[in-house]
């Protein structure tokens, strides 16, 4: 697997929502690759060579804060 630079901060999640956080973007990978917990930082190693969709898991990530931010909300 190649490591890539994506680093996710997590230090101020609960565990259950870092790993629903790492499971989106592992899906954003689109099979390509995986998220992985690194102390509290999300890492990802891509399956195959080529760029990640960096829009793809900003997106990922960003509609994950926005959704956790509604539920703090409610």
């Amino acid at each position: 697997m190649k490591s890539v630079s994506l680093c996710v901060d997590c230090s101020e999640l609960a565990m259950d929502e870092e790993l629903a956080l790492r499971s989106r973007i592992s899906d954003s990978l689109q099979r390509r690759g995986i998220a992985l917990v690194n102390g509290e930082k999300i890492i990802s190693d891509l399956f195959v060579e080529g760029q990640m969709d960096e829009r793809g898991v900003e997106s990922a990530v960003s509609e994950f804060v926005a959704r956790k931010k509604e539920h703090e909300l409610r």
